[in-house]
């Protein structure tokens, strides 16, 4: 039996009652990549599964195809059946896994691809509705952060580099150092998305032109 088949059979018996069969497959540092997350590591992969096995007890995956590659590369097809919590009703969603196979037979890659609103998002009521009336939504999706690039972005630099890097000893000392970060931000960094230029000056020259691209040239 091949790497790829023995993993096949582990996933199609795969539940909250095997997760600590885990390490037999997946090398330590093993990569895993989602629609909603990204970790490295056979632990964190292994809190993702129990996670998916507490929200939904019964769930059970079915290999539907798979594709030896070169190189120590492999495609799967998947389908993973569960109660949808809200409504209650069998669910069914289907997917593909790209893996990576290092010279031991572990995977050191597992990279999910399903489409969340399809799959998953569609299934809801009420999301159901707003997508098929075409719809947008006040606030992004859950596990969507891409769908407001902009402040996620500045919501990881401003947690990275300023709230995880300071103490606060009281709410006076955050907002001074709060706001010596904003204006550093805004005022001195200069950003690569706008040519280099601080927020400040792109905004100066925003104001002073009609065309929006000629302001990072």
């Amino acid at each position: 039996m091949t790497a790829l088949d023995a993993l096949c059979t582990y996933f199609e018996r795969l539940s909250a009652h095997n997760l600590n069969e885990l390490d037999r497959y997946y090398a330590t540092d093993a990569r895993f990549k989602d629609p909603f997350h990204e970790v490295t590591g056979v632990e964190a992969i292994r809190a993702i599964l129990r996670h998916t096995f507490n929200k939904l007890p019964g769930a059970r995956f079915r290999v539907s195809g798979r594709f030896p590659g070169e190189d120590g590369h492999a495609v799967i097809l998947w389908e993973m059946d569960f109660t949808m919590p809200i409504t209650r009703e069998p669910t069914t969603i289907r997917g593909a896994t790209h893996l990576t196979f290092n010279a031991g037979g572990k995977v050191t890659l597992h990279r999910d691809y399903w489409d969340a609103a399809e799959e998953l998002y569609a299934r809801l009521p009420v999301l159901k509705w707003l997508m098929q009336a075409d719809i947008d939504t006040a606030h992004i999706d859950p596990g969507k952060p891409w769908q407001n690039g902009s402040n996620e972005s500045f919501n990881g630099k401003f947690r990275d580099e300023c709230l995880s890097m300071e103490w606060f000893r009281n709410r006076i000392d955050a907002k001074i150092v709060i706001e010596q970060f904003r204006r550093q931000y805004n005022e001195v960094r200069p950003h690569s998305s706008l040519g280099q230029l601080t927020p400040v000056e792109f905004k100066q020259r925003l104001i002073a032109t009609t065309n929006p691209e000629t302001a990072i040239s």
